[in-house]
């Protein structure tokens, strides 16, 4: 009975410390007995820094490609961070933009945007992985070309043509 009475509050002193009672009498010669203690620790960009960073052009002005009878600029998108492994950057941007003219509003021009891959919604994507960006941070970041182009055949009257090219920058599984 005091045997029974001292194994009860062994293992309510020890369940109430935070320690759980899982092999307490190998009385026989040779028992044997095994457990395990789940651990775990979390990590984020305040511990290792990092922080995502994209970055897009601060101004894109299309210049007279008289070759190829266009209006073109090239240039870049980049971005760097961390961020959890199995995720990806995703950057889209509309395929099409419509400019228009400042003399006269109602006067519009379609250009084309070519930024990755095409989407089934008229939208060009471009993705980073978890690696690439995590590259950026001891490197140059990794970088996207993106490129505008309005085609002369399209434009009918002179004047300064203008409108903006909407990001929209997500990570995704």
């Amino acid at each position: 009975m005091k045997r029974l009475v001292a194994v009860l509050l062994t293992g309510i002193m020890l369940m109430s410390n935070g320690v759980v009672a899982f092999a307490s009498d190998l009385s026989v010669s040779g028992g044997t007995a095994s457990g395990s203690t789940p651990t775990s620790f979390e990590v984020d960009t305040s511990i290792l820094g990092g922080d995502l960073v994209v970055s897009i052009p601060a101004e894109m002005v299309l210049t007279y490609d008289s070759a190829n009878e266009k209006f073109t600029n090239t240039d870049v998108v980049t971005a760097k961070g961390r961020i959890t492994a199995s995720k990806k950057l995703e950057v889209q941007v509309p395929s099409e933009i419509e400019y228009e003219n400042a003399d006269d509003t109602t006067i519009k021009v379609s250009g084309s945007v070519d930024f990755g891959s095409t989407s089934m919604n008229n939208m060009e994507k471009g993705y980073w992985s978890a690696a690439e960006l995590l590259t950026g941070l001891t490197s140059t970041p990794v970088e996207r070309d993106i490129v505008v182009d309005v085609n002369k055949a399209d434009i009918s009257y002179i004047g300064t043509y203008s409108t903006n090219i909407t990001y929209s920058i997500s990570v995704v599984d």
